[in-house]
This record gives structure tokens, sequence and C-alpha cells, in this order.
């Protein structure tokens, strides 16, 4: 019988294998439908419903645009104008906020398809000034250490309960305080960054591992071999311990290993392969193959995974063509009725009878749906949660309270703070709220390694053991599903 289960499981495991690989295969096709999809819906708006219902160009904008003469056209613009002055700010008025919506639909689009979710090895990719390796690495990982450091909160503790009857408790005890206060805090085990091996990514040599993790990560594992190189007595260990005076003798700014110092603390080991280093909220796509920084979900419609460096842009898409297509069911109710009335002559020359229709009743549907999937998008990242890890809190709360315990999520920091954390903005941040309006690239306020935690609870979450925690492992292999295991 067991034979048989495990059979049946790994048949289902193919099938599934085979479904993550065309969902992968198939990305660039679901890419280019939506990008067709919403060029007919563009265009269909502004060539009917815009010009005829929302805003109809100025009679007299309207006459002079027939004179064939640009000259004609150029001296009659502005008396035109000045004929009917309220309604060509209207026109303009509606013309600006709609070409601002479209625009920052299609650009959070491209950006939600072009930006890398963020890798562990090659961090989120060019356009971001990031400087994980070589000289002034150091001031850049420290400086995302200290936010994540000062934008930590108190109020709970190691059992999972709030002191203060549950409620959220506003703590801003390293919100301002000194540099030497927030490295201290920075150092104990409640903001300590932890770290995993992925043992589904391809192996990495072992000396861009090791680049790859934040200095005192890097640190530890110098100081493990330096120790182990002393006891033998060895040249490489006083090289180990001379390159580390030597770094701090330097000014901050400029301190930093490089791939080459990596190498050489590192001797014959360096090009060892090894499992590459998995942070936390970092988890394994087996479409993409590789681990994506606080990853979300894999999203077909972007060909690539939904993580740390694209996030903002996979909400902001969704929220305006929600936002979008709501402007369209509205406003095209006339114009739908003029298409469905045949005896009636179409004056929309240039856009075809049925794509108002089409774009009507994709709108109607896609509209509620995307407004409703980011709205559940915003909620949960006010409770500091992503997709996969909402899903995984939901199980962690079930098995606390069968313990009659407390789940408390160690990553969520007050729902306030939670938003201003994702979008980058308030205190420790360069930008304010209405950058969230912005339409270009803004970066996280984390480097992927480093997050705003709960002070209290050691680093990891309240009311569950390290042992029950999930893991991209789980299903790893065949051999880790529990019936393999009970045939041992």
């Amino acid at each position: 019988m067991r034979s048989v289960a495990r059979l049946v499981h790994r048949a289902f495991r193919r099938v599934e294998s085979c479904a993550e690989w065309l969902t992968g295969a198939a990305g660039p096709l679901f890419v280019a439908i939506c990008t067709v999809l919403v060029s007919i819906g563009a265009w269909t708006f502004f060539t009917t419903s815009f010009s005829s219902v929302i805003a109809p160009l100025p009679r007299p904008i309207h006459e002079l645009l027939h004179t064939r003469n640009p000259i004609h056209f150029s001296l009659g613009l502005g008396p035109a104008i000045l004929q009917a002055p309220l309604d060509t700010l209207r026109y303009l008025s509606a013309l600006t906020a709609c070409a601002y919506i479209m625009s920052s639909i299609v650009i959070h689009y491209i950006l939600a398809v072009r930006v890398p979710p963020g890798s562990v090895t090659r961090g989120l990719g060019p356009g971001i000034p990031e400087r994980r390796v070589g000289p002034g690495s150091t001031f850049w990982w420290l400086e995302r250490r200290r936010r994540a450091a000062r934008a930590s909160r108190g109020g709970a503790s190691a059992a999972g309960a709030d002191p203060v009857s549950g409620h959220e408790v506003r703590d801003d005890g390293l919100l301002y305080a000194d540099d030497e206060q927030v490295d201290a805090a920075a150092e104990g085990e409640d903001l300590w960054a932890h770290v995993r091996m992925c043992h589904k990514c391809p192996k990495v040599p072992l000396y861009l591992a090791l680049c790859a993790l934040p200095p005192e990560l890097r640190a530890v594992e110098r100081e493990r071999r330096a120790g182990a190189a002393g006891s033998q007595g060895g040249r490489r260990a006083r090289r180990m311990d001379r390159d580390a005076a030597a770094q701090s003798q330097l000014p901050l700014a400029a301190r930093g290993e490089s791939e080459d110092d990596v190498r050489a603390w590192l001797g014959g080991e360096a090009d060892k392969l090894v499992p590459p280093p998995k942070p936390e909220r970092a988890h394994h796509c087996r479409i993409c193959n590789t681990c994506s920084l606080k990853f979300d979900h894999h999203c077909p419609w972007l060909n690539q995974c939904v993580g740390l460096g694209n996030e903002r842009h996979f909400v902001l898409f969704m929220a305006w063509l929600a936002l979008g297509m709501f402007v369209v069911v509205g406003s095209s109710w006339p114009v739908l009725k003029l298409s469905l009335s045949y005896q009636k002559k179409w004056p929309y020359q240039y856009t075809p009878r049925l794509f108002p229709l089409l774009t009507f009743a994709l709108c109607a549907i896609m509209g509620f749906a995307l407004a409703v999937m980011a709205g559940w998008q915003i909620a949960i990242i006010a409770w500091g949660e992503t997709s996969v890890e909402n899903s995984d809190n939901s199980h962690y709360r079930e098995v606390a309270k069968q313990r009659e315990e407390r789940f408390v999520n160690v990553y969520d920091v007050g729902a306030w703070r939670n938003l201003q954390l994702f979008w980058n903005v308030g205190p420790g941040s360069r930008h304010g709220w209405l950058s969230v309006l912005a339409p270009w690239r803004i970066q996280p306020y984390s480097d992927g390694w480093h997050w705003a935690k709960r002070r209290g609870l050691l680093g990891r979450h309240a009311g569950i053991e390290k042992e029950e925690e999930l893991t991209d492992d789980e299903v790893a292999r065949d051999d880790a599903h529990p019936l393999a295991t009970a045939t041992r």
C-alpha cells in the first residue's frame, strides 16, 4: 500500500512539474495577451467614450480642426479657446487625468515585467545603485541595516502576547535613537539576519555565496575559518587577521571586501560549488528555478515572480488598471447602446463596432476582480505579510491555537508602519507619500536581508517552534514525503 501511495505521489509531482513548465513557457504569451487587451481597451476608450461622453472637444476647436491649413489653425486656436474657456478647461483636465491613469498603467506594467524581483546572488539588478561587494559596501549595508532596525518595534514577548491587552503598542525607541544604540540593537538576536541554504537552486562557487552575505554574516564565517586556520598555525590565519586589521583602518565609506578579498581568505575552497544562501522571506520558485527576495508569488501575466524589487509596481499596476476599468465602465454605456443598435449609423470610423462591447464586458468583470486583488494585497501589506507568508501564517495560527498560544508575526510592526516600509516613505526615507503616485522606479527600503521586526521575539515568529516553520524543502524530493520516511 505504501509503495502504491509513493507511486501516486510521484505521478502527481510529475504532473505538477509539467504544469509549472507550461506556465513558465507560456509566460511571454500571457504578457502579449495582456498588452493587446489593454491596448484595445485604451484605443476604444479614447476614440469613443472620452471624446463623446466624458469631455467632448469644444465646438470652436472642433470646427477649427477641419481647416487643413496649419497657419489658419495656429492663428485661430487662441480665439477658439476664448469662445469656450470652461469647456476647454474641462477637456484639458479630463484629458490630463485620463492620460495620467493610462500612462501609470503602462509604466507600472512595464516595470513589473522588466524589473527583477531580486535574487540572492545578483541583488535587485540594474537600475538600483547597489554596492553589495567591494569598497564602500560596508557603509551601503550598514545604512539599510540601520533603517530596518529603526523601523523595528517592540510590543510582543516571546510568549506571543502583547503587554497592553493585545493592542498595538507605539514604540519609537529606535526610530530617533543615535547610531550607536541602533547598531547595538541590530547586533542583538531580535534583529539578527537569519540565513539558510537553498538545495533547489543551482550550486554556485563558495566565494560568490559568501559575497552575497551581509558583512556581519560574512565576518562570522571569516572568523570561524580564521580560528580553524589559527589552530593549525598557518600563514593563512595571519593573512586573514592582517586583512581584517587593514579594513578597520579605512574610513567607513571606503570599507568593504571585494570578490578577490573573499577568494584570498578562502584559499583553495573558493571555487567549491555549494548551495546558495537563502535569507529570511526568500522562497524558491520552481518555475524560475531560483530564490526570489521577499517572494510573493509567481505571476504568469508578468512572466516572472513578484518579489522585493517589483512588488510595488505590481500592486500599483493592479490599482491603476482597476481604476481605469471603472472609468471605462462608468462612461461607456451610451457608446455601448449605440454599438448594439445596428439600425443607427456607427459614427466612430476608426473603431470597430465590436470593440466597445468587448471592452465593456472585459472591464466590468476584470475591474471588479482586480479591485478585490489590489485591496487584498494592500491588506496583507498592512499585516506585514506576503501572499505566501499569509498562507503560512494561517497554518501557524492553527498550530499555535492547538497549544492555546497566540501566534505573532515577527515582521508585523503595525499597520501604518508596514505600509510606510512597503512604499519606502515616512521616517528614515527620503520619499514622501506623493511618491506612491510617481510612475517610476523607487528603491525598496530593505536589501533583502535586513527587515524591520518586532523586538522581544528573538527574531522569529511567536507561538510556533523553529522546527514547525514551513520551508521550501517540504516537498523538495520524493523522500521528503511522510510515507517515504515511514518506510525507513
